[in-house]
């Protein structure tokens, strides 16, 4: 009798055991999960930013009237520095109107994929809808100098 109370007393034991364990991998599981999707979602949102920042790195109004015109509008504008009114003005309207969709577009597109795919939810998502303008400001693609124009205005030296 004594060997089957024992016997009884382990298996409650043993299942108590069991549940416990059981309770915790849940808990476990469920924390590894979170921080897993966490993970995940982070990311997915910080490859959003870079590709947004790459993105917004490629300035259309270089590229483009180097490509279609065979002109550096850098070199045939007055402050130095590629822009759409510059694209206009020496790539012609077409160009011009070219280099202003694919400029509008370059800061749409990264913003509008990471809202169907990763949502709004995130406080990254602010760091994705940055990252085209930083990517504008300061690219990474192209290194251009100050104009004459921001020299005069914050005296730096002439590098003539």
């Amino acid at each position: 009798m004594e060997i089957n109370e024992k016997d009884g007393v382990t298996e409650r034991v043993s299942a108590a055991l069991s549940f416990l364990m059981t309770e915790n991998m849940l808990h476990y599981i469920s924390v590894l999960e979170t921080r897993a999707i966490g993970a995940a979602v982070m990311s997915s949102y910080l490859g959003f930013v870079i590709g947004g920042y790459l993105l917004g790195s490629i300035l259309f109004a270089y590229v483009l009237p180097k490509l279609t015109r065979h002109i550096d509008i850098r070199e045939m504008s007055e402050d130095g520095n590629p822009g759409t009114y510059n694209a206009f003005r020496y790539g012609g309207v077409i160009c011009g109107i070219c280099v202003l969709l694919l400029e509008l577009l370059k800061g749409f597109f990264p913003v509008w994929l990471c809202e169907r795919t990763a949502g709004l939810q995130s406080l990254w998502f602010a760091a994705v809808m940055a990252a085209p303008v930083l990517g504008h400001a300061y690219s990474c693609l192209l290194y251009t100098s100050p104009s004459p124009r921001d020299r005069q205005k914050s005296r730096m030296p002439s590098s003539a």
